[in-house]
């Protein structure tokens, strides 16, 4: 894993994160804007898209083909919004969130701080619930017991990965989001027939 490790040993993969929301020094810095891109692609490419995805078809009523071009229009205006707001961390050395007192003080920032917050417990339970009841689906149902206790695991493993903190994050992103996208792809290739 030579390549994925920080060159400064402060932030490497499988070692508890050692920063919160201070600023990091520019000495301690590093990585590529492409060293981004398997983030913020496991950020899009992932059961909950998937799922989000199909209510173009189930509940709004579009095509397959029209929600598959809809939701590649989306993904891609969102990844281009998100890439351009995300220069303010590299320059900062500061979390968006924190960066936002800058601009907004410490008190202005509390909003985008608590709507933030929001989304990311939201979007957490989301992700673990969708992803127990694949597993519970894949296992031939199961009910609700097998179900609530694979949130239970799904949330744990979540929270383990988010305290050994960004390089971990990044390499179980990297791989995560093409395997991910492959399954993506295969399933869609053996469901296109039916289209």
């Amino acid at each position: 894993m030579g390549d994925v490790v920080a060159p400064s040993g402060t932030d490497s993969f499988g070692q508890i994160e050692r920063r919160g929301v201070e600023a990091i020094p520019a000495a301690e810095r590093h990585g590529r804007p492409r060293d981004l891109a398997f983030l913020w692609a496991g950020a899009f490419v992932n059961y909950a898209s998937l799922f989000t995805a199909s209510l173009l078809t189930t509940y709004y009523g579009l095509g397959v083909w029209d929600g598959l071009v809809a939701t590649v229009i989306g993904t891609v205006t969102a990844a281009l919004i998100l890439g351009l707001l995300s220069n303010t961390g590299p320059r900062s050395g500061l979390p968006q969130i924190i960066f936002t007192r800058s601009i907004f003080g410490l008190r202005g920032s509390y909003a985008g701080a608590a709507l933030t917050l929001f989304l990311a417990v939201g979007w957490f339970a989301v992700d673990c619930v969708i992803a127990a009841q694949a597993g519970a689906q894949l296992v031939g149902g199961g009910g609700r017991a097998l179900t609530f206790g694979l949130v239970l695991v799904i949330a744990i493993i979540s929270v383990a990965v988010a305290v050994y903190g960004h390089q971990t994050i990044s390499v179980l992103e990297r791989y995560g989001a093409i395997a991910f996208a492959a399954l993506s792809a295969a399933l869609f290739a053996f469901l296109a027939p039916q289209f």
